[in-house]
């Protein structure tokens, strides 16, 4: 059970442990993933439709599932009901279960108890913003894959500027090239603080 703030990279890390499952020598071949919002729709239309039981089919076969999101479920009573029962089957199968969530599992205030008490009976691990390090390598990748000489004074910048949220952070990045694309100039910090100034990005404290 994986959790933190939005933008701390949960589905990214979910998503990456899936390939490498899928990657490895393992005989865990069959990997699932889904978010909460689509499991939930997925239960409606099914019960809509009377073919619960093959929904639960479709959802006990995997090796792996990989559930994103699991506070979006929270009131939703039919989606819970089917989930419990799929978690169980495939945890007493000896399947894994990977959850992702922004809030520890004790804090999802509208899951009901049983489901909560089984996600905190595994391992349970917070997801914090990146250290200063790893926020400029992210951003190195990032400008890499624009294909434009961005100056690691820009880099330092924007890893200053934005230091709780990756996917603001990239998508600083991101808005600042493209500027700098669209008026023909090349980057500057200047340009690059008055771009994060316009998208409401004060100074790191």
């Amino acid at each position: 059970f994986l959790y933190g703030n939005v933008g701390t990279g949960k589905t990214h890390l979910i998503s990456a442990i899936g390939n490498a499952i899928l990657g490895g020598d393992g005989d865990k071949k069959r990997v699932g993933y889904v978010s909460a919002s689509h499991f939930a729709r997925r239960v409606a239309e099914a019960m809509q439709d009377a073919a619960l039981d093959v929904f639960r089919e479709n959802y006990c076969h995997w090796d792996v599932l990989i559930l994103d999101d699991i506070q979006f479920m929270g009131g939703r009573v039919e989606a819970q009901e089917e989930f419990f029962h799929i978690f169980n089957v495939l945890h007493q199968q000896g399947r894994q279960i990977i959850i992702a969530s922004d809030k520890a599992p004790d804090r999802l205030g509208l899951l009901e108890q049983r489901l909560v008490s089984r996600f905190a009976s595994g391992i349970v691990a917070e997801l914090k913003a990146p250290e200063w390090d790893t926020r400029m390598q992210i951003l190195r990748h990032q400008a890499t894959q624009t294909k434009a000489a961005v100056p690691e004074e820009i880099l330092s910048l924007i890893a200053m500027r934005v230091p709780n949220d990756i996917r603001k952070m990239t998508g600083s990045l991101k808005k600042i090239v493209a500027f700098a694309h669209l008026v023909g100039q090349d980057m500057s910090c200047e340009m690059a603080d008055e771009i994060l100034s316009h998208l409401s990005i004060g100074n790191a404290a």
